[in-house]
């Protein structure tokens, strides 16, 4: 067996759809941190690209940055990332840090909601102290030597200059910003309320706000508005001018089918506003909703396959199908698969996505054509199936979620008696039923395996007489080349050989005499793979994107170093969701204190012929 390394291998252009979710934001002195379902994402503050930021553990929520260094929490999580690396400050496994905001000198202000709850103050490598016990922060706004913190149900806090921390307020408090010299929070009743005046700055008809990023006046208004509708009659944005609301209605942002729907806003340094948003990633408000999205790769991939013409098909999770064709992306359509696509397989050639719904098929002008699934019997959904293939024009082949395999002919689908299939690995009469004890050939009667080896299934990939195991690569039952000692992501046919991804090592192309190296490692899983017509090879991350082979030596960066310290996940996550929208606050909002005067502009009007009067009487002898 021999295993060849070439002394030239292909580095990767990223070509993915720019899409994803943003779950937080941080705009910092010198970098702006964004959140997303797969790691966090940074850039400058002009918003020019956007890059991976691996400092952070896995699955961080909430972020926030100061000159020199930043924090992150994970579910369950508080972290310190600096020069010298990362720390666990704070570790609650019921709760999860709501929100979280750092001054200028780098002191974080952290809420927890849970089991554990209260605000708490660290200093950078300091301890967390508990200064707010028995609170839920909903939002925290730290500016200069003021704080702010919105609860849930025990109204607003504030500690102005340093001072001790006094509760401004009771009830609940959805939103909070500084715009101008004011402090304006929102109420789950729809109203914005200016903090120091008590004054109510304007009312959401039907809605509330969930984020309000201030604006400058040139940009379209005092603040932009985020805006959550249990009843969906409020817009999703809205921009407040004085006291007037004005909904943005014009959100054609792209070529993609579907509604946009805000996950935040955040003031940036120009003025401008930074929109998250749930499918279509980081946007900008200067007046129009336009994409900031340049590099911006941050989804959860659901496979991927190509067809006979070269065309490949690209499903993420809440996201969208795109097709990458000639070079080119191309836009989630209305008709065709629904968004949470749940699996993408070639069928003699043909793309297919089975989604809740059924089997979707892509015809060969790029429309979409629908076939039945197996029904649920459940009825909750309309299709049981997870994965579907092919081995003949009438013979289809289904696994649900059960791990059941299913043969359909004449279209009526037959249960097999075979169980624990975990996936199809390769198309047409190269099929293979992967199961939990072995590789078998596809059938509804007596299964025979292709393989008589113990191995674990899961970590292995087969493509027709291929076998490609961790150590070893076996054509015909037979082993025939060393690999990596490694997980393998994915196998596919290649002439007459095989592309051959072991996780976190060089891509290899494989014959029954050698193995090459065609291109550099990536951090992430390559979860399917091809060649296209121009002779590149394509290739799919678990998280992230598209990535086609090129001849720079460019590689994707890890979205996080492995931590000692793991997330523990459980159903407390429900803890980020917002929790007016089906529940109105029992807590009627009350201030604790009188009002400030604040002197307004057009007070000098009145006040300036006054003032002269008295110092002309002054004057007088």
């Amino acid at each position: 067996m021999i295993w060849l390394w070439s002394t030239v291998a292909w580095g990767w252009n990223i070509v993915g759809p720019e899409r994803g979710h943003v779950l937080d934001v941080d705009v910092g002195p010198t970098e702006i941190l964004l959140t997303t379902r797969v790691g966090v994402m940074r850039t400058t503050p002009d918003v020019s690209t956007w890059e991976r930021d691996g400092r952070f553990p896995p699955d961080t929520k909430r972020v926030a940055t100061w000159a020199e260094g930043a924090w992150g929490a994970p579910p369950t999580q508080l972290w310190e990332i600096n020069a010298l690396g990362k720390r666990l400050v704070q570790q609650h496994p019921q709760s999860v840090v709501s929100d979280l905001d750092a001054r200028e000198d780098g002191v974080l202000f952290v809420g927890w909601r849970g089991q554990t709850k209260g605000l708490w103050r660290v200093a950078p490598q300091g301890e967390a102290k508990l200064i707010i016990p028995d609170v839920e922060p909903w939002q925290i706004l730290a500016e200069g030597r003021n704080v702010w913190v919105a609860t849930i149900a025990h109204g607003l806090w504030a500690s102005e200059d340093g001072q001790p921390f006094e509760q401004i307020s009771t009830g609940s408090v959805t939103a909070l910003a500084r715009v101008g010299n004011a402090v304006w929070m929102g109420l789950p009743t729809g109203e914005i309320v200016d903090v120091h005046t008590q004054e109510v700055v304007a009312t959401i008809e039907g809605g509330y706000a969930s984020h309000i990023a201030p604006l400058r006046g040139v940009f379209g208004g005092d603040a932009l508005l985020t805006v959550i509708s249990p009843t969906r009659k409020a817009h999703p944005f809205q921009v407040l001018s004085g006291s007037h609301l004005e909904p943005i209605t014009e959100l054609d942002v792209d070529e993609d089918s579907g509604l946009i729907g805000p996950t935040g806003a955040w003031s940036l340094p120009d003025g401008t506003a930074l929109v998250g948003t749930f499918r279509r990633g980081p946007l900008r408000w200067d007046g129009e909703m336009t994409p900031i999205r340049n590099n911006f790769h941050a989804t959860v991939s659901g496979g991927a396959a190509m067809d006979a013409d070269g065309t490949v098909a690209m499903a993420f999770m809440g996201t969208g199908v795109y097709l990458y064709q000639d070079d080119e992306v191309l836009a989630h359509p209305t008709e065709g698969p629904v968004t949470d696509s749940v699996s993408v397989s070639s069928v003699l050639g043909q793309i297919a996505v089975v989604d809740f719904e059924g089997i979707n098929l892509l015809q060969t002008d790029g429309s979409w054509g629908q076939k039945a699934g197996l029904p649920h019997q459940s009825g909750r959904v309309n299709n049981a199936l997870k994965q579907v293939a092919k081995t003949d024009e009438d013979t289809w082949w289904g696994l649900d979620y059960a791990g059941r395999l299913w043969m359909q002919q004449n279209d009526t689908w037959t249960a097999c008696s075979l169980f624990g299939v975990i996936r199809f690995d390769g198309d047409g009469k190269e099929l293979v039923v992967v199961t939990k004890r072995g590789f078998v050939e596809p059938s509804c009667g007596q299964v025979s395996s292709k393989l008589n080896v113990e191995l674990n299934t899961e970590e292995s990939r087969a493509w027709g007489d291929w076998i490609a195991t961790s150590e070893t690569l076996y054509y015909q039952g037979q082993p025939v080349q060393s690999l990596p000692e490694a997980k393998i992501d994915s196998l596919v046919v290649d002439g007459d050989g095989v592309l051959v991804s072991a996780r976190q090592e060089p891509l290899l192309r494989c014959t029954q005499t050698v193995c090459e190296e065609v291109a550099s490692a990536v951090e992430e899983p390559l979860i399917a793979l091809g060649r296209l017509t121009s002779g590149q090879i394509w290739a799919l991350e678990q998280r992230g994107s598209l990535l086609v082979d090129d001849d720079t030596d460019n590689t994707p960066g890890a979205w996080y170093e492995f931590t000692e310290k793991r997330v523990q996940f459980s159903s407390f996550v429900q803890l980020y969701v917002n929790p007016w929208l089906r529940n109105p606050p029992k807590v009627q909002t009350k201030f604790l204190r009188s009002p400030s005067i604040r002197v307004k502009w057009w007070w000098g009007l009145v006040l300036l012929p006054v003032l002269g009067w008295a110092w002309r009487r002054f004057r007088s002898p």
